[in-house]
């Protein structure tokens, strides 16, 4: 069976999402290995804004490692209730982020 996240974003196709898109494909991929029992190696976005521009995800090892190691750092914010601190924050990646209220503070 072959099985393959899609994401649909109003957001226009610019670098800064692409970034996040790529991470969030690979963990619904990592979702679909883990309840359907399927091998999941790519991806695709469809930015709707930018003339549905599909773009293709390819899952490597390093990405999905680092994808783990994102929800682990999630995780261990919330049980412990504080930011880890040695999280540096690059205020120039908050302008245009979709949740720019919340980046930065």
């Amino acid at each position: 069976m072959r099985v393959m996240p899609l994401l649909i974003t109003n957001l226009q196709n610019i670098k800064i999402y692409f970034k996040i898109h790529k991470y969030q494909s690979i963990l619904y991929g990592l979702l679909i290995k883990e309840n359907f029992n399927a091998k999941v190696n790519r991806g695709f976005v469809v930015y709707v804004r930018s003339g549905n521009l599909v773009k293709e995800i390819t899952f490597n090892q390093k990405d999905i490692n680092n994808a783990i190691k994102f929800v682990d750092l999630i995780f261990d914010i919330i049980e412990n209730e504080e930011f880890p601190i040695d999280i540096k924050v690059n205020k120039k990646n908050c302008v245009g982020y979709c949740y720019r209220n919340l980046c930065c503070k």
